[in-house]
């Protein structure tokens, strides 16, 4: 839910909220007693439109998410046992429901954009505080492994972009470079996006993308696009368990990517 109000024609302020999880109806936590069920997943916050021109545009971004989960209902296939990191004779594919609240996750955000003649321009920087309450699951905790003692971490995420538009033809064809940049606990609740990879933007590590699109007709695009992804910690896009290198072999209960490539042709059709 958000609801804004536009306090000039240059700035509009937003609030937003959302439950990102419910103990209540359709879950089993009806089974368990009201004192041993869990809380709901509450997220709250404020997206701010400071300036906005034909030119120029400034956002700042906070929010709270408080009784987080160690995930969210749905199914969770294990290849390894997640203590251990051992291989199982046959990968488990089961039903998951959140066992625990692990505590609070803070998030801040800042972008700004440019316009300047051909070229339009990005920058953005974000920052997240993972608050824990001291439990922890089998998974482990925010932040932190199975058993150990979860404590405060923080992650930050760089994010820049600049794109030409070629000027023959009215600048129907553009070619674009983005770059970001994310920390040892960087995670911003990207779980849900669909990308054939992963969110580029929730890698703990470097991603380079380049691309180029070109305006068929006036509602139709066509779009070239090469990313490199270089993982540097494990737990790219999720918030449970100690991130380790990737350069060190290190024992894990969902093994990942330390670099991927995706290549992609699409035609984007506006109505």
């Amino acid at each position: 839910m958000t609801v804004g109000y536009h306090v000039t024609d240059k700035m509009t302020l937003r609030a937003c909220y959302g439950l990102g999880y419910s103990s209540g109806f359709g879950n089993g936590n009806l089974l368990k007693t009201p004192a041993d069920r869990l809380k709901d997943v509450h997220l709250a916050g404020g997206v701010f439109d400071l300036y906005e021109t034909d030119h120029t545009f400034v956002q700042a971004l906070v929010a709270r998410a408080w009784n987080v989960t160690d995930g969210f209902n749905g199914l969770v296939v294990m290849p390894n046992n997640p203590l251990t990191g051992d291989t199982v004779s046959a990968p488990v594919v089961m039903r998951y429901t959140p066992s625990a609240n692990l505590g609070a996750l803070n998030l801040y955000g800042f972008v700004l954009q440019k316009k300047l003649g051909n070229f339009d321009l990005f920058a953005s920087g974000n920052w997240v505080s993972l608050r824990p309450n001291g439990q922890t699951t089998p998974f482990g905790g925010l932040g932190s492994d199975p058993f150990d003692t979860p404590v405060n971490h923080d992650g930050q995420m760089g994010y820049l972009g600049i794109r030409y538009s070629i000027p023959k033809d009215d600048g129907r064809t553009k070619i674009g470079f983005e770059f970001n940049h994310g920390t040892k606990y960087w995670f911003n609740f990207s779980n849900a996006e669909d990308d054939i990879i992963a969110p580029k933007t929730n890698t703990r590590g470097e991603v380079y993308e380049t691309y180029l699109t070109h305006r068929i007709a006036d509602h139709f695009i066509f779009k070239a696009d090469f990313i490199r992804y270089n993982y540097s910690w494990s737990g790219s896009g999720w918030h449970i368990g100690a991130p380790k290198r990737l350069d060190s072999s290190p024992i894990l209960g969902f093994p990942g990517y330390d670099t991927a490539n995706m290549f992609t042709l699409g035609l984007t059709a506006q109505f």
